[in-house]
């Protein structure tokens, strides 16, 4: 009998090939240039016109028009969408689509968009071998099939208050225990006269529960609790589609979270985080979590640092224990299984060719140009959802990070992201049909939970029971088909 959560015999081994030639028939092959690729350079070929729809994300749509406008003679169409418009589309009228990278399960499930040609992966303008590693091998993928080239998709990480924490002789913490003791010395009453005047707002720690934010940082806490090395799944049961969130990685997480976000919170506002960031920088908060972004929306200004505040930045906490759930039981990550475990399409944004798109090699030849080694770098920091993806954008973080930031600080920016693209330990993230909805329960669980009305077990288990009716309405099967792929495998 093969496990729900760990597959034993001849069944594990199967999965673990297919995972190992899905990722590495990316990694591997990227090399190779086809006697058919096009050679001319993305700043003078003509092309005939495109039609390009931008969801959720103007600032990224403006951004493409500049520089095609700038560099080419062929004409470009930009419309706007909205991701929720997705769930309801039969086909798309446009030749590329530009979305959130936890749109891609909806757009590959309604066939809304085709599989990127190997022309396009390995188009010299793209130049594959520069993109991060799980942004090449994971990100892109749906099933066994590359569907999209990345524009940047951050995680959450930890920006802290390098000043303090030198000044306390603090260490950056690593599990997240260590970040809730770390947390508890921060407080406006052990800081002492290190403490801003009492008129003045402070947090120990502020981490983005704004709706839409709440139940992703659960799970980025959750994510080294969840994630044992012999289980492929960790939200769902994927061979029934159960949820799993109501199970104990998912339960200690909340109530840390519940724990660490009463702690000398001076104020009820729940922040997304751009907010959390701006709240450390302005001297109100010694730890939050987000990312750094150059980027700001229309009519916005871009965040300023206080006078004497240094920032640092560290992957997010790991975890000393991980939860098995074939056996019900803790284990230590011993024996080489790294603790930090990072959450993945948090944001980001992916680019596809259209299924019904007119000139679909021309189509995929525009994305490896905009996506590509040169056109990036001047298009993808303009979103606040993108950050850093290619090798070669490590050496200038200038063009991504917040203005302000030393250019020591900067560096350590770019090393937290080329760790966390490097780990081989993950957790995607819901990009299944439905992932509002799925995420939307757990925003209400945390709330709940923080709020006191509930236990953390008693708000995940409501999640659970919402999970599992959103489930039975968009189709178990249909459900379950789409997690698998999401895994990186075909079902």
């Amino acid at each position: 009998m093969v496990s729900r959560f760990h597959p034993h015999g001849s069944s594990r081994r199967l999965l673990l090939a297919a995972i190992l030639v899905a990722s590495l028939s990316l990694w591997v092959g990227c090399g190779r240039e086809p006697d058919n690729v096009a050679k001319q350079s993305g700043a003078t070929a003509t092309v005939p016109s495109i039609r390009v729809a931008v969801v959720d994300d103007p600032e990224l749509g403006a951004a493409i028009e500049q520089q095609w406008k700038a560099r080419s003679a062929g004409e470009l169409t930009i419309q706007t969408l909205k991701a929720e418009q997705l769930d309801s589309m039969k086909q798309l009228l446009a030749d590329v689509i530009i979305y959130p990278s936890a749109c891609l399960g909806t757009l590959a499930e309604r066939n809304l968009i085709a599989p990127l040609a190997e022309d396009a992966v390995h188009d010299p303008q793209y130049a594959l071998r520069d993109v991060l590693l799980l942004e090449r091998i994971r990100e892109v993928r749906w099933g066994d099939s590359v569907m999209a080239v990345s524009f940047g998709s951050p995680q959450l990480v930890l920006i802290y208050r390098a000043d303090l924490f030198k000044r306390l002789k603090c260490e950056v913490p690593s599990t997240w225990e260590e970040y809730q003791q770390v947390a508890t010395a921060l407080t406006r009453e052990k800081l002492g006269d290190l403490a801003p005047p009492a008129d003045r707002r402070w947090s120990a720690v502020v981490e983005p529960l704004a709706d839409g934010w709440a139940g992703t940082v659960l799970l980025a806490r959750a994510a080294p609790y969840a994630s044992h090395p012999t289980q492929f799944s960790t939200l769902f049961d994927y061979t029934t589609m159960d949820p799993l969130i109501g199970g104990p990685p998912f339960v200690r997480a909340l109530e840390e979270l519940v724990a660490a976000n009463g702690l000398d919170a001076s104020s009820p506002e729940l922040h997304t985080p751009e907010t959390a960031k701006r709240s450390l920088y302005a001297g109100e908060a010694a730890m939050v979590l987000a990312w750094s972004s150059r980027a700001v929306a229309s009519g916005e200004s871009p965040p300023t640092i206080a006078d004497g505040i240094q920032v640092g930045f560290a992957e997010l906490p790991g975890a000393a224990t991980v939860y098995n759930f074939a056996e019900t039981e803790w284990t230590p990550r011993t024996g080489g299984i790294p603790p930090r475990v990072p959450l993945l399409s948090v944001a980001g944004r992916l680019g596809s060719v259209a299924k019904n798109a007119r000139r679909p090699r021309e189509a995929a030849e525009f994305l490896a140009r905009i996506a590509g080694k040169s056109w990036s770098t001047l298009i993808a920091p303009q979103s606040r959802a993108t950050t850093l993806f290619r090798q070669s954008q490590l050496r200038n973080p200038e063009l991504w990070t917040d203005q302000g930031l030393t250019p020591e600080a900067a560096r350590q920016y770019v090393e937290v992201v080329e760790a966390t693209q490097s780990r081989p330990t993950h957790m995607p993230s819901l990009r299944i049909p439905g992932w509002q909805r799925y995420l939307k329960a757990l925003d209400v669980a945390v709330h709940a939970a923080r709020s006191g009305d509930r236990t953390a077990a008693d708000a995940l288990a409501e999640a659970v029971a919402t999970w599992q009716k959103i489930t039975e309405e968009l189709g178990r099967e249909a459900q379950r088909t789409a997690y698998t792929r999401s895994l990186g495998l075909d079902p």
